[in-house]
């Protein structure tokens, strides 16, 4: 028993706010980020995925971070909700108390929305706007591409057009297998 307090220890004291322990009763972060939500099997994916609480983060960090994590082995990355039963599985499993970076960005020179496995979003059988976002008339020519964000309290997506930043990030796992 030392040796396990030692090592939890030995966790906290040397890595500091970037320890985290998964949980998988819980449906939203702790505030302090020191437990996840999460990961949960998601077999319609063969996915696992996590959410995550971190310092104020842009979509590009918040990228980063997600590749920086692993489960079974498996880098993160930011999700990739692009079915219905994938929606249906995050809605069930989380919930988000403010924004949260998922894996889909807006690329204003091909016009096109790309996920971060590499798949256009026009291949998706699935897709959530909030209805107030217009992917129409998109100015992004300074910054190459426009983040996508789950809103808060909500389940709906919104292009992060004003460059904000986020406290929370949807991670998948593909692992492939349970």
């Amino acid at each position: 028993m030392k040796t396990i307090s030692r090592i939890l220890l030995f966790i906290v004291f040397y890595c500091g706010a970037h320890a985290a322990y998964a949980d998988t009763n819980r449906r939203t972060p702790s505030e302090d980020g020191t437990f996840t939500a999460g990961p949960y099997y998601n077999s319609a994916t063969k996915s696992y995925f996590e959410l995550v609480r971190t310092e104020s983060n842009t979509w590009q960090q918040a990228s980063m971070t997600a590749a920086s994590h692993r489960f079974k082995g498996i880098s993160g990355r930011l999700a990739t909700i692009n079915r219905p039963e994938t929606h249906l599985f995050i809605v069930r499993n989380f919930i988000f108390p403010e924004r949260t970076w998922i894996g889909l960005r807006f690329f204003c020179e091909d016009s096109d929305l790309v996920w971060s496995d590499g798949q256009s979003h026009k291949a998706a059988k699935f897709s959530n706007w909030n209805a107030m976002t217009r992917l129409n008339g998109v100015d992004c020519t300074d910054r190459g591409y426009i983040a996508t964000f789950i809103n808060a309290n909500a389940f709906d997506w919104s292009l992060n057009i004003l460059d904000g930043r986020a406290n929370l990030l949807l991670i998948e796992y593909p692992t492939g297998r349970q």
